[in-house]
């Protein structure tokens, strides 16, 4: 009530003040709960990046260019009423006006860090994505390469020629799988000596 009265006894700079101060303040708490979303995000897509997490950088990024751009507009504005002496606002209110101006370079400047860190958790997110997908293709390799050598074999021994002596022995079927389970140990054994397994 008391502010109300002040404003009215003051005059319209004290109005447009108030306001343009009001606006400004709304701004701090929104960049806040932003900071504390992009956080989150950020130790999210580190231990367990889901695609959910990508459309809220996205997100959040258009928001921090949106508000990027409101913000240099009235940016500007108030560097006109600084340049622009207007005979409507006095000197105590441009006093006034200059922590404005100063709290909107400072959100601006959030709105720059905030945006780069978005930029990083994509980075990150796309990266860990990406290592997911090395390690699934790495597994699919391993076990392609250890059935190749099987299905040579298979093959060799699947063709229908007739003169195989092997084939009239009475233990070839117990070869085989034994000869193919000494391959298959053999191989798991070297990728796990290279620690690719």
């Amino acid at each position: 009530m008391e502010e109300g009265a002040s404003i009215r006894k003051n005059g319209a700079d004290d109005l447009l003040y108030v306001l343009i101060n009001e606006v400004v303040d709304n701004y701090f708490e929104v960049i806040e709960s932003m900071g504390r979303v992009i956080d989150k995000i950020e130790d999210e897509v580190l231990l367990n990046p889901r695609k959910e997490a990508l459309d809220v950088i996205y997100n959040l990024k258009k928001d921090l260019i949106y508000m990027r751009k409101t913000l240099w507009s009235m940016k500007n504005a108030i560097d006109d009423i600084f340049r622009n002496e207007h005979d409507l606002i006095d000197e105590k209110t441009l006093y006034y006006f200059r922590g404005v101006y100063n709290h909107i370079i400072q959100i601006l400047d959030m709105t720059e860090t905030y945006r780069d860190i978005c930029i990083g958790v994509l980075d990150t997110y796309l990266s860990s994505v990406s290592n997911k997908t090395n390690d699934i293709m790495k597994i699919l390799t391993i076990y392609s390469t250890i059935f190749i050598p099987l299905t040579f074999i298979a093959g060799v021994y699947g063709m229908n020629f007739r003169c195989f002596p092997e084939l009239n022995w009475k233990y070839s079927y117990l070869g085989f799988w034994v000869i193919s389970l000494i391959i298959t140990c053999v191989m798991l054994r070297f990728f796990r000596k290279k620690k690719w397994l």
